[in-house]
């Protein structure tokens, strides 16, 4: 090219002009054929840079690909183990709750064993006591019908009315252990039944010498221990077999109230009567009476102190302060 350049500009310049046109083309067509192969050229290595680059990202999907591939096939091992980790973690609890119930169902079953041969523990102990306050209550009956028998050959007033007495008294303490055998609780005596029954047997013991007096009971739902019921039972005995007795003329109509109520954390046992009073100087621990002895050692016994009043009758009040509930 470069030659056909001289040799244009040389004969161009001898004003050869034909020979100038020749090479002038010759020059243009080997210029062309140049820029032909070297665009051929470009062509090719833009050919080449093509294929490389495509055949480089056909690689790196490949490669993305595998690696894609890769961890799929690693996700699908990683929960493969922790499928098998979970069951054996599943398998384990399972083991231990089985473990545990089995254990449980063996402790609940000596438990119940327990509970079996303390039930018929407490079965026989609750025959035994039954049994032991029949006895006692029979016991105590026979005593009555012995001092009954005893009244029979007693001439003496006096000491007739003593045996009377006794026999109340007795009885008093004969229908706790009646109320106790009678009833499913053993450990305490219900107060309501109990003092009524005992206000029915005194009334009938009187009925003669009071046929108009009118007795009321205003008693709180209780199930007191037998070592209050009683020392209460024997209280109200005395008071109220007093007022029977000496408050009321036979042909005189009256009312008898017999009150036990719960004050705060105390016991409140009242008898009064609308009779005819006590003496204004009239001192409890003064009299030579068995019965009132009795009631007044009874009460302290209960931590409290009997309190008299006489106005339009006589009003026993007294606070109870040591008693326990069943």
């Amino acid at each position: 090219q470069r030659c056909y350049e001289i040799l244009y500009v040389t004969n161009k310049a001898n004003q050869n002009y034909k020979q100038a046109l020749e090479y002038r083309l010759l020059y243009e067509t080997s210029s062309d054929s140049l820029i032909a192969d070297e665009r051929k050229s470009q062509l090719a290595a833009l050919s080449a840079k093509y294929e490389n680059q495509v055949k480089e990202k056909e690689l790196q999907e490949l490669n993305t690909l595998n690696e894609l591939n890769h961890l799929k096939l690693k996700k699908k091992e990683n929960q493969q183990y922790v499928l098998i980790a979970l069951l054996a973690m599943a398998l384990v609890i399972a083991l231990l709750i089985f473990g545990r119930f089995n254990t449980k169902r063996k402790n609940n079953l000596v438990l119940e064993e327990k509970n079996r041969l303390i039930q018929e523990s407490l079965n026989q102990r609750e025959s035994l006591l039954k049994e032991i306050h029949h006895r006692v209550k029979n016991n105590l009956q026979f005593i009555s019908s012995l001092l009954n028998l005893q009244s029979r050959h007693v001439k003496n007033e006096k000491a007739l009315e003593v045996l009377n007495e006794s026999k109340l008294r007795i009885n008093s303490m004969s229908m706790v252990h009646q109320r106790l055998y009678q009833e499913d609780d053993l450990t305490g005596v219900y107060m309501p039944t109990y003092i009524s029954n005992l206000i029915e047997s005194l009334k009938h013991s009187y009925q003669s010498k009071t046929p108009k007096v009118k007795v009321t009971l205003d008693i709180d739902k209780l199930n007191l221990d037998v070592d209050t019921a009683m020392p209460i039972g024997l209280i109200v005995n005395e008071l109220v077999t007093n007022s029977l007795k000496y408050a009321f003329d036979e042909t005189e109509t009256g009312t008898l109230d017999i009150i036990l109520k719960q004050v705060d954390k105390n016991l409140e046992l009242r008898v009064e009567d609308n009779g005819s009073g006590i003496p204004e100087d009239f001192d409890l621990e003064s009299q030579t009476s068995f019965g009132l002895q009795l009631v007044d050692s009874l009460a302290k016994k209960l931590g409290g102190i009997i309190n008299l009043k006489s106005q339009n009758g006589t009003r026993v009040s007294l606070l109870i302060t040591k008693y326990q509930s069943s």
